[in-house]
Parts: C-alpha cells; structure tokens; sequence
C-alpha cells in the first residue's frame, strides 16, 4: 500500500543534565540537632527528591527540602550531605560538616577538702554532655568565717569553718607577745 500525506516528526529530547547549584544551608544547631536546607535548579525536567545523609547513613528522602537531624551528641561533628535528583534519574550532591558545640552548665557533684584554706576542690558534672572536671573552690566559694572560742593564758583561741565544705579547723592569736 502506499500512503499519501503528510507526516510529523517531533523530537524527543533526553535529559541527562544533572541538577545543578546543589546548595545546603545551616539553620538551627542545638547540642543534640541540626536543621539544614536544600535547594538546587534544573531547567529540564525539575527536582524529584531531595535524600538527606548523616554520616553515610541515609535518613531522610522525598520531595522535602528541609530536615532536621535528630538524638545527636553533643561536641561532635557531623557530615550532612544531599542527593538531589531530577524526574530524568539524573543527580548531584553536597554535604556540609557541622559540630555540635554547647557552653557546658556544671552542677557540682562533690567536694573534697584538703584541710582549708589550703586547697578545697569540687567535681562538677555538665547537665548538657556529662563531662566532668576537678576544679579548687574560688574565692568567693571558699569563705571561711572566724569563731572566738575562748582564752587560754596569753592565746586568744579561734576557729575557722569554710562555709562552703564544713570543715573547722583552729587555731590561736597571740595577744601578749
């Protein structure tokens, strides 16, 4: 048979543009989270997902750019990285390494005294990371008050109790010398 007419070609174009301008954004970093967001351009066939990795692991994918990693430890660094793919199964990637870092909130745990005022020290525990340190009271911590307790022949007796530890010690003033 033959045909007559006119006949219409169109051509199909194949994307095999990877998404370009694959960006991560730092938002919020508390001592055990991360927030980052993603974005990313392709003019050809548009994002498909985003899929989200902390540390090699895959947690999140999907069509949110956003994400919010989660149940971290504090004073450690994280790499957070994004596969961006496009509705043609290309894809790109960045990551971004971010520390979790806090100002430590001590809570004294115990206290040790070396027979004041010679040298008082307490052991402190971070409420946030549970790090401990062993540090000499301060100044204004260790304030010992003086107690007259009495004379004895030429000695003025006194004692000494630092008021932060309890301990009492004593001592004598000459007072005619």
């Amino acid at each position: 048979r033959n045909y007559t007419g006119t006949a219409s070609i169109t051509e199909s174009r194949i994307d095999k543009t990877a998404p370009t301008n694959v960006t991560l954004t730092q938002g919020t970093v508390t001592t055990n989270s991360i927030s980052v967001t993603a974005s990313a351009t392709d003019s050809e066939s548009g994002i498909a997902s985003y899929t989200f990795y902390v540390n090699g692991v895959q947690k999140q994918s999907g069509v949110n750019s956003a994400f919010n990693a989660t149940s971290l430890s504090p004073n450690t660094s994280y790499i957070i990285k994004v596969v961006v793919a496009d509705n043609a199964g290309n894809s790109s990637n960045n990551e971004l390494t971010i520390k979790l870092e806090h100002t430590h909130s001590w809570t004294v745990t115990s206290r040790n005294c070396r027979w004041c005022p010679s040298g008082c020290t307490k052991t402190e525990k971070c409420t946030i990371c549970g790090a401990t340190r062993t540090t000499q009271f301060t100044a204004q911590e260790h304030v010992p008050y003086v107690e007259h307790t009495g004379w004895e022949a030429q000695y003025l007796r006194y004692g000494f109790k630092c008021q932060l530890c309890g301990t009492y010690w004593s001592g004598r003033y000459d007072v005619f010398p």
